[in-house]
């Protein structure tokens, strides 16, 4: 059986959904790990932009070319949150 584009679509949310959550966890737990208070309200506020987009890729997908669109926000925030502080500013 050949997959549809709508069934494509949904198998890509699926597995942009599943990206993000992971990444969000895994902010969260930093967050609870980190013993610097600024460190740990930056890295929730990051989950929380990730949450953000969650709940917008839910709401707004509507087909394939819009679920593609998740990827480049999801890890912009990631990787803005990752960085170590001594990075130089991109």
């Amino acid at each position: 059986m050949k997959p549809t584009a709508a069934r494509k679509c949904f198998a890509l949310c699926r597995f942009i959904a599943g990206k993000i959550i992971n990444s969000r966890q895994s902010l969260m737990r930093s967050a609870r790990e980190t013993g610097d208070e600024a460190e740990k309200s930056d890295l929730k506020k990051c989950a929380e932009d990730m949450s953000d987009i969650l709940r917008w890729l839910d709401r707004e997908a509507e087909n394939l070319d819009s679920v593609r669109g998740f990827e480049g926000p999801r890890g912009k925030h990631l990787f803005r949150c990752v960085q170590p502080s001594s990075a130089p500013a991109a």
